[in-house]
């Protein structure tokens, strides 16, 4: 197969692009438990798991709302953001994939009484902007055992 020269200049560039973010886990539960600073207290704390489901995680958007991932089977009908309490899916609401991407939006019954989460908005293109990316992970949850593997979900 042949790559028109624009295509494969494209292909190389972009490979010699530094990572711009990196994600470790060292199999320290302790790291996940907490909040990582007062900043960031309000985005830690609307980071959610479907219950049941060891790798489906959720954000809280505003009032009953929640985004999740397309792939992420939501059939137990319950999420839980410290672990221990559970709210329940609005199974009458369904969920609403957001333009064919891997994100749904989702509904509870009940609202959870988390502040709004203010999501990125910026399509300027600009580059070197610092963001916190929050994910349920390994090892969030002390109920559920920690599935190691060197990895989180963000």
């Amino acid at each position: 197969m042949r790559l028109p020269l624009p295509a494969l200049l494209s292909l190389l560039f972009s490979c010699s692009t530094p990572v711009q973010g990196l994600i470790h886990y060292d199999g320290d539960n302790s790291k996940n438990l907490t909040t990582p600073d007062s900043a960031r207290e309000n985005a830690f704390n609307s980071v959610g798991r479907i219950a049941g489901a060891a790798r489906g995680s959720v954000v809280h958007i505003k009032g009953k709302y929640l985004l999740t991932a397309q792939h992420v089977n939501t059939s137990t009908n319950l999420v839980s953001f410290d672990g221990t309490t559970t709210w329940a899916i609005d199974t009458a609401f369904g969920s609403v994939q957001i333009d064919g991407s891997d994100m749904k939006l989702i509904k509870l019954v009940n609202d959870p009484g988390l502040p709004e989460t203010q999501l990125f908005d910026n399509t300027s293109g600009d580059t070197g902007i610092t963001a916190t990316l929050i994910g349920w992970g390994v090892g969030r949850d002390t109920n559920v055992a920690d599935s190691g593997g060197g990895s989180t979900n963000i």
